[in-house]
């Protein structure tokens, strides 16, 4: 996979803290960002296909077990 470099704008006391997490993670601070940009992209690719059994779920009834009511019976006093 080729790469590209990017230019991203932030604050310096965010740039500092950043290098101290990715030196944690034993990355570079270009490795960690990527990553993190990898890991959101990865996570919502995955959001239509969960969206999808969802609602393939909710198309179905759940039996829930239990008696059935009628509208009198609810109403009853």
């Amino acid at each position: 996979m080729s790469k590209i470099n990017i230019t991203v704008q932030i604050d310096k006391a965010l740039l500092k803290h950043s290098r101290h997490l990715a030196i944690e993670k034993d990355s570079s601070l270009s490795e960690w960002v990527s990553s993190l940009i990898a890991e959101a992209v990865r996570r919502e690719g995955g959001r239509p296909a969960a969206k999808r059994r969802a609602l393939a779920i909710l198309k179905s009834p759940l039996h829930l077990g239990g008696k059935t009511f009628t509208r009198v019976e609810l109403h009853e006093r």
